[in-house]
């Protein structure tokens, strides 16, 4: 009978302890934050308001590198606030002597690691890639950096590098130039190789 008894008492003990261990470190995690803390980082916050200024309808203009005396490819972009509020989307298309162009970002801000994320892809491949990184000193301008698993670099002995530059500083204009990285050299030189330029359209009513 007491053994019986015992045999419980250890069985209630396995099975209590492992959520007292898991409600403990709900209540505190290391470095003192709490799993409120934890949790409210998951809510949009001032960043994402700052993002959701440039929700709307735009023309866009998109002016390859190498695109040396010709104009630039013009077309139409529109973008949204997604996940509630939790990323802007930015889809665009435009055509002309740069080329065609046809794809999307999506931007948003990790309140965990205090840093803009970015995800781009376009008709140019069957992948995506991503970047992440901060507003530059006394800048409304966020400069994101990233890598790219590509194949044909890897088999040339290099890694694909590259970097976004996103330009915030009017609510009726903003700009996106990706950089690529010679990770030849030392010097890494950066290279912009396409910029897009959005610009608010204005909606006439009739």
């Amino acid at each position: 009978m007491h053994r019986h008894i015992e045999m419980s008492l250890v069985a209630v003990t396995m099975f209590v302890l492992p959520w007292q261990v898991v409600a403990q470190e709900r209540a505190q995690r290391p470095g003192g934050e709490t799993f409120a803390q934890s949790r409210e980082l998951a809510n949009p916050g001032p960043e994402h308001d700052m993002l959701s200024k440039f929700a709307g309808n735009w023309d866009v203009t998109v002016t390859a590198g190498n695109a040396s005396g010709r104009t630039g490819s013009v077309g139409k972009c529109r973008s949204y606030m997604t996940l509630e509020r939790r990323f802007l989307w930015i889809g665009y298309e435009a055509r002309g002597e740069s080329g065609r162009f046809k794809g999307a970002f999506m931007v948003g801000f990790d309140r965990r690691h205090q840093h803009f994320t970015m995800l781009a892809m376009d008709t140019d491949g069957t992948y995506f890639v991503t970047s992440k990184g901060k507003k530059l000193p006394d800048s409304q301008s966020i400069k994101l950096y990233g890598t790219d698993d590509d194949p044909y670099m890897k088999k040339l002995g290099f890694t694909k590098e590259f970097a976004h530059v996103l330009k915030f500083n009017a609510p009726n204009k903003f700009t996106i130039d990706i950089l690529f990285i010679d990770t030849r050299t030392d010097e890494r030189k950066e290279v912009k190789a396409i910029e897009f330029t959005f610009t608010r359209r204005i909606e006439t009513k009739e």
